[in-house]
């Protein structure tokens, strides 16, 4: 079972055995990076106080790891939806960068040979005449190196159920 605490006109979702802990603290919306996430400011000096994010309280924070909502919903705080990423996954569910020659990840023209070339971390994959198809052998790679984490350029086409 879940339950709601209410953060202004937002509510976030958490686990049962959570919610009488964090129903006592007072709950706020803090905006990072264009999400909205729950966060309690602890006073940690007198003239300092340190914002801690619901998530990072509900879960330990390992040493190169960043905490994540499995569904994007940066309001679920259940801990069913929160797991542990490595920072080279997090780069890896990540969209492409919006100043690279091609919309798509992993994606780009080599002016010199006229082709789209790809590249999956590493691992160079070949070069394309077709950008699109260019596409598809990143999201086939990136699929086979992170799995569910992998960021598709066509997640219609993903190469998983979940």
């Amino acid at each position: 079972m879940s339950k709601q605490i209410k953060i202004g006109s937002m509510a976030a979702i958490v686990d049962d055995e959570d919610y009488v802990f964090l129903s006592r603290l007072t709950w706020v919306a803090t905006k990072v990076n264009d999400k909205i996430y729950p966060s309690h400011f602890l006073q940690s000096t007198v003239s300092r106080t340190t914002a801690i994010m619901m998530h990072q309280l509900l879960m330990d924070t390992k040493q190169g790891h960043a905490i994540v909502h499995r569904d994007g919903n940066v309001l679920n705080n259940q801990k069913g939806n929160l797991v542990h990423l490595s920072f080279s996954l997090m780069r890896a569910r990540s969209a492409p960068k919006t100043r690279e020659s091609s919309r798509y990840k992993g994606v780009a023209w080599n002016k010199k040979q006229q082709v789209w070339r790809v590249q999956c971390g590493t691992k160079f994959l070949g070069n394309f005449k077709d950008e699109i198809e260019a596409a598809k052998a990143y999201d086939a790679e990136a699929f086979n190196q992170y799995g569910e984490w992998a960021y598709q350029n066509f997640p219609e086409r993903s190469n998983h159920n979940g």
